[in-house]
């Protein structure tokens, strides 16, 4: 209210606020992804992994600016760097790594990387193998599951 003297004059305003609310969901075609790793030969694993196999996972965004991907699944007994398996083979386990710049980083159990969103869609590069874990490599399956859960801004 203004007054001028013994008048009174109401102010009447009014707007719209528009908000810009980030929001990012992973991308169809990789919920519920499964990375088939190629066989590999006992014979052939004479160093620490095998069998790498290169993937991107993504998150479609809109107003985002980044995205952190957290992965989260059971570490291997006697290396907690690898993901457990629950196949028959033994003395293996499932390397998980990040790509970013084309820098190979092991992803382990909680672990993160944060990137960019561009053209309302944030891309992390990936690749899995066989990894050594204890004890003596016997042939069969490696099977493991790791969850992925984004969070972003």
């Amino acid at each position: 209210m203004i007054s001028r003297g013994s008048e009174q004059f109401p102010i009447y305003v009014s707007g719209t606020i528009n908000a810009r609310i980030p929001t990012c969901d992973i991308a169809a075609g990789d919920l519920n992804r499964l990375i088939q790793l190629d066989p590999v030969r006992l014979s052939n694993f004479t160093g620490t992994w095998l069998g790498k196999k290169t993937f991107d996972i993504s998150a479609d965004c809109s107003n985002a600016s980044n995205v952190t991907f957290r992965f989260t699944g059971t570490p291997a007994s006697g290396n907690s760097a690898l993901f457990a398996s629950t196949g028959d083979a033994r003395g293996v386990g499932l390397w998980l790594y990040s790509r970013i710049g084309g820098v190979e980083s092991t992803l382990s159990h909680n672990g993160t990387r944060t990137v960019a969103v561009s053209g309302n869609r944030a891309v992390l590069p990936l690749g899995a193998a066989y990894h050594k874990t204890t004890g003596a490599l016997t042939k069969g399956s490696l099977a493991s599951t790791v969850t992925v859960n984004i969070t972003y801004n």
